[in-house]
């Protein structure tokens, strides 16, 4: 079953170079070992609420022209009664426009919450700069800054 986030997976169970690579990012993550090159006045960085399958936080971090949204509070995995855990990288984009980003979001398994595969999203940031609304595989969660 697919929530926001499923998708085909290895038959043979093993790690997808995909998922090497995305456990590599969490593993830097949760180590510090990643510098969080933030610019004041960035209007991404930062902690954002988002609902997917239930209300969560995320982080904005900006790094090399990058940017990663990463689970600050467990995410709740759209249809599912599992969630991403703290600290997992999300999504990755770049800017392409005043307010528009393209890049990839991750998809993740309904029944286990298991990393699946990466899709492409866009991201549009509002006049304001309070709101991002994402855009992959048919959803659209809208994020809220919160600092």
């Amino acid at each position: 079953m697919w929530g926001f986030w499923e998708a085909d997976v290895d038959r043979r169970g093993g790690m997808s170079g995909m998922r090497c690579a995305v456990a590599a990012v969490a593993a830097l993550l949760s180590s510090g070992a990643v510098a969080s090159a933030e610019p004041a006045g960035d209007p991404i960085v930062g902690e954002w609420t988002v609902k997917y399958g239930a209300p969560a936080t995320v982080t904005m971090t900006l790094s090399g022209g990058v940017y990663t949204e990463i689970a600050k509070t467990p995410v709740r995995v759209t249809g599912a009664a599992c969630d991403v855990p703290v600290g997992t990288a999300i999504a990755t984009f770049t800017q392409n426009g005043a307010g528009s980003y393209t890049g990839k979001h991750g998809l993740w398994l309904t029944n286990t919450c298991a990393f699946a595969n990466w899709t492409d999203a866009t991201f549009n940031l509002s006049g304001d700069g309070k709101t991002l609304t994402a855009h992959f595989g048919g959803e659209t969660p809208t994020f809220t800054k919160v600092r």
